[in-house]
């Protein structure tokens, strides 16, 4: 059944091309860049362009995916990733890969902090709130007042609920699901903590660093370069709960102008990813095809 609809899929976006007739497709995820490319394979006036946002070593595809990926890629034009470590891995894959990276939106500043600790995040495995949740534990036997607000939907939703309410943490730890207000509540937190296992190049991060929301991350193997330790955020190396827990502490008890500094540092750095600048660099690479 699943065969069939893909097939259909390809049949629909074919017909799609064929009428619109497009110098450039630009494609994004696993199975959307295999569709674009498999359906234009045959039109070579049609130019193609693909974006592959993870790491296809660290995140787990199926076989499927990684063999068609690797054989079918190549037939790309451009391949757009989001770092230097992507770049590296995906080498083999295509020629001509280039790296851009995600715009920031620009968020207005809040100097009233209503949040103590704040995390966006799919309520899934790679993104670690499990462990967040541990080691917030650890952290409100220092500071019994400390709350920490989750913004977020997943399957591990319902598994995350009975084990805050296992842990009697109901009111400290607060899932507040998918929220419209996202901006105002990022501004108004203290802090922004980000423990995902691993990932690309976080919106959600970037997003706090421009409201000048002081970010803490839990390092992992595909840590983006953008990122910088003491420079934009603070990066805590250890990743037992207890640990954490107690860089965390530190973190928030250090002297005013430094964590000033590394707010001020955040917010230069995200600037050079305003909209505008990241648009310029797509459009360069859409000149280049049709050229």
């Amino acid at each position: 059944f699943r065969i069939i609809k893909i097939i259909n899929l390809y049949k629909k976006f074919y017909k799609i091309l064929k009428k619109e007739k497009p110098d450039v497709n630009i494609s994004f995820l696993t199975f959307s860049n295999l569709t674009n490319l498999i359906c234009t394979f045959f039109n070579k006036k049609i130019n193609c362009i693909i974006s592959e946002r993870i790491n296809p070593k660290l995140i787990k595809k199926s076989r499927i995916y990684n063999i068609l990926s690797f054989i079918i890629y190549r037939k790309a034009n451009f391949l757009v990733v989001q770092s230097k470590s992507i770049k590296d891995v995906l080498q083999t894959y295509n020629k001509n890969v280039r790296i851009i990276y995600n715009h920031v939106r620009h968020i207005k500043q809040n100097k009233k902090k209503k949040y103590n600790f704040i995390n966006i995040s799919r309520l899934d495995d790679q993104k670690n709130v499990i462990f967040l949740i541990k080691s917030f534990r650890k952290i409100i036997n220092h500071n019994k007042n400390l709350k920490l607000n989750i913004i977020g939907e997943g399957d591990l939703k319902k598994k995350i609920k009975k084990y805050i309410v296992n842990l009697k943490l109901e009111k400290n730890v607060k899932l507040l699901g998918s929220k419209k207000n996202i901006d105002k509540i990022l501004a108004s937190s203290e802090f922004y903590i980000h423990t995902a296992k691993t990932e690309g190049m976080s919106n959600a991060l970037l997003e706090a660093m421009s409201a000048k929301v002081p970010c803490i991350l839990l390092k992992h193997n595909s840590q983006h370069e953008f990122f910088k330790h003491n420079n934009n955020c603070f990066i805590i190396k250890n990743k037992d709960e207890k640990n954490f827990a107690n860089s965390i502490i530190k973190i928030r008890n250090m002297k005013k102008k430094r964590i000033q500094n590394i707010i001020n540092s955040a917010k230069i750095s995200v600037n050079i990813l305003d909209m505008n600048e990241i648009a310029k660099k797509w459009q360069l690479l859409i000149e280049k095809n049709k050229n």
